[in-house]
């Protein structure tokens, strides 16, 4: 028996494009990542993070997040989210009195390195603002990652599976061997009991 290895240095779904793959984490968790699903008590943790991080630039720029990004109030939610009771207690405590962090962090990092022009913060504070803004978002992205309700990329919602095809470039090394996708094995036939 003879046997030889390559290094993977890429995966695919289907007939998609080849994503690269160094193998600085485990291929599952690279494939089947997925962003960080938005919710309002995600929202409010990550305004209250902003918020203290801005609590020394004065009651005047947390007014300014707040009116910018306010949390909604019990009756400004969707009719579907008036229906979940944790939901609506969350929107009564802090509903108008907290600052909504997801759309926050969406705003301030497309206008990045600057100021959305909906914060419209006190004259003089606009670079500690910036400063905290750049914060934020590099927190942000370190602690959760991608926020967003996309499926991850291997994802087949049609199959409810996780197909993947384990890839070589020109640049590897060594014969593969085997080629065989990921994902469900293929059928076997039952052996025939002896008579």
């Amino acid at each position: 028996m003879t046997t030889s290895t390559s290094t993977l240095d890429g995966w695919r779904t289907g007939d998609g494009p080849v994503v690269s793959y160094d193998g600085s984490a485990p291929l599952e968790s690279v494939v089947e990542a997925e962003p960080t699903t938005p919710d309002l008590r995600t929202a409010v943790e990550l305004g209250q993070a902003l918020e203290n991080r801005l609590g020394g630039a004065g009651d005047g720029v947390i007014a300014a997040l707040r009116n910018a990004y306010p949390v909604p109030r019990p009756d400004e939610l969707s009719l579907t989210d008036r229906r979940d009771p944790a939901l609506v207690r969350l929107a009564r405590v802090c509903g108008g009195r907290a600052t909504h962090g997801i759309n926050a962090i969406r705003e301030l990092r497309a206008a990045a390195p600057g100021l959305p022009a909906s914060l419209q913060v006190p004259a003089g504070t606009e670079a500690n603002v910036a400063a905290a803004a750049a914060w934020f978002i590099a927190w942000t992205d370190a602690s959760l990652g991608s926020i967003g309700t996309e499926d991850a990329p291997a994802w087949r919602p049609d199959r409810l599976s996780w197909p993947g095809t384990p890839a070589r470039t020109a640049s590897s090394t060594g014969t593969p061997s085997t080629k065989r996708a990921a994902g469900p094995r293929p059928q076997r036939r039952a052996r025939q009991p002896l008579r």
